[in-house]
């Protein structure tokens, strides 16, 4: 079957392979557990392995050398990071000898149509330009699906050889579903950040980054406390559609920059441990691991959520929901990777703050026309007016706000009138000033005074935008002779 497409950039650096197998996912995810059964059908046809390491669990090793059929021999490693049994297996594959077209990371998925499965792989590249070297260098498409083919022979086989008991597995999943409940595998969630360790690590370890992404997304957090110690707590409220939510981590392990772990459970105003608030049979307590591995200037979060201690009846609950738990750990570290890919602003002894009668128009305004970024922005409870924006303009941060008369706050220029304070900019080159002045002034700005070079030494001029502040534009001219 050939690899899926789209448009996205996801997809452009993704490979994707599907088959339906000839086995439930049972069987279907056995054959990726042993030395012996991979031996049996992973790689294309006419290629072989010889396994000298294979841990199959979460962080386990798999070393391996692919024998082609022209004798040459190809170095291979795998990682696991996710496995869920039996729906699905996440690992990352890196080069012995450091090709970077090699490192990438695959999800199998297994999901069941009636008594066969159907497959994915997914593999994800650094970028499309990696993805298409494999692909056109390796032929790995049909690579891929010269393996699927050899792992449904292989499983064809294994139910003929299966079939007396198979009946009786698949008529009896109520006893496999209890067997589950004694020993329920961790939930398991990775991502990777563009962004160094060190500001991963602070967004997880200072109340204050915390508050911004923390807890399921679309709600608002309220309050929360940090105290970074084995023995410690992070305590906090949040605010949900229809009540007020308490939780607490318990600290058990400190050992940053690499690794985090606490206890996690609902609370209450005066940090005590308390139920779910609607699933009473929901771990009271669930073991947290988050680690942190930095790579070439990205950042890998790994988060286990594990209750392995917890009854049986809680166990059950927990598998229960597995899948509403990845939408809600999904949407948290979705609003953690916008929040690190914000530009940071950089640190200043005096910000300027701008009133304006159209917080929303004067932001598009300045984006289009001195080419700042928003950064961050915080609507009114009206809906319609913005309370507070950040915006880095020529490197430095300045805030904006509409006019909150009701509050006895600052006012913006009334129409007609300018702003009585300046804001004075510094331009990369006279050509981009007189650039800059242009765009303004054909966007509606009021010409104060053209450009021209100065008895100073620099191109300068003035102008007034469409909101009533006033604008003063330098930019050194270069010395001649």
């Amino acid at each position: 079957m050939p690899a899926k497409k789209n448009s996205s950039e996801l997809d452009r650096r993704s490979m994707i392979i599907t088959r339906l197998l000839s086995a439930p996912p049972q069987l279907a995810f056995q054959a990726w557990t042993s030395p012996a059964a991979l031996a049996a059908w992973f790689g294309p046809n006419g290629f072989t392995i010889t396994t000298s390491t294979h841990e199959f669990r979460v962080g386990g090793v798999w070393r391996f050398v692919m024998h082609g059929p022209d004798g040459k021999d190809y170095q291979n490693r795998i990682t696991y990071d996710e496995i869920v049994r039996p729906d699905r297996i996440v690992y990352r594959h890196g080069d012995p000898d450091g090709d970077p077209a090699q490192d990438f990371q695959t999800t199998v998925t297994f999901v069941a149509q009636g008594a066969r499965t159907e497959i994915t792989l997914r593999a994800v590249f650094a970028s499309p330009e990696a993805r298409d070297i494999v692909v056109k260098e390796a032929n790995a498409i049909e690579g891929g699906n010269q393996t699927l083919g050899r792992l449904d022979d292989y499983l064809t086989a294994q139910v003929k050889r299966e079939e007396p008991n198979m009946a009786t597995k698949i008529a009896k999943p109520a006893k496999s579903a209890k067997k589950a409940t004694s020993k329920v595998d961790p939930f398991i969630i990775t991502r990777t950040y563009d962004a160094p360790r060190a500001a991963v690590v602070k967004a997880w370890t200072d109340e204050k980054e915390l508050m911004k992404w923390w807890g399921p997304k679309g709600g608002e957090m309220l309050s929360a406390k940090m105290d970074l110690r084995p023995g410690g707590m992070f305590h906090y409220a949040m605010k949900s559609i229809d009540f007020t939510m308490w939780g607490k981590w318990v600290i058990k392990e400190v050992d940053l920059p690499d690794k985090l772990v606490w206890l996690n459970s609902f609370s209450d105003p005066r940090g005590g441990t308390t139920s779910h608030p609607m699933m009473p049979d929901f771990p009271k307590e669930l073991l947290t691991t988050v680690t942190f591995t930095e790579k070439d200037g990205k950042t890998t979060v790994r988060v286990v959520w594990d209750p392995s201690g917890c009854s049986a009846a809680e166990q059950k609950a927990f598998d229960s929901i597995r899948d509403s738990m990845g939408g809600g750990w999904g949407g948290s570290l979705d609003v953690l990777g916008e929040m690190l890919a914000m530009p940071t602003t950089t640190p200043q002894a005096l910000i300027p703050h701008l009133t304006v009668g159209d917080a929303a128009k004067a932001i598009a305004f300045y984006e289009r026309i001195f080419g700042a970024k928003e950064v961050q922005r915080m609507p009114a409870q009206d809906g319609k007016r913005i309370m507070h924006c950040v915006m880095t303009l020529n490197g430095s941060s300045v805030f904006l706000a509409d006019d909150f008369p009701e509050h006895g706050g600052s006012t913006a220029p009334q129409t007609g009138h300018k702003s009585s304070v300046a804001i004075a900019m510094n331009l990369a080159s006279a050509k981009a000033l007189d650039e800059t002045y242009a765009r303004a002034i054909k966007a509606g700005s009021s010409a104060d005074l053209a450009p021209h070079d100065a008895f100073w030494g620099a191109r300068f001029a003035m102008l007034t935008d469409p909101f009533g502040h006033r604008w003063l534009l330098n930019a050194e001219v270069p010395k001649t002779g």
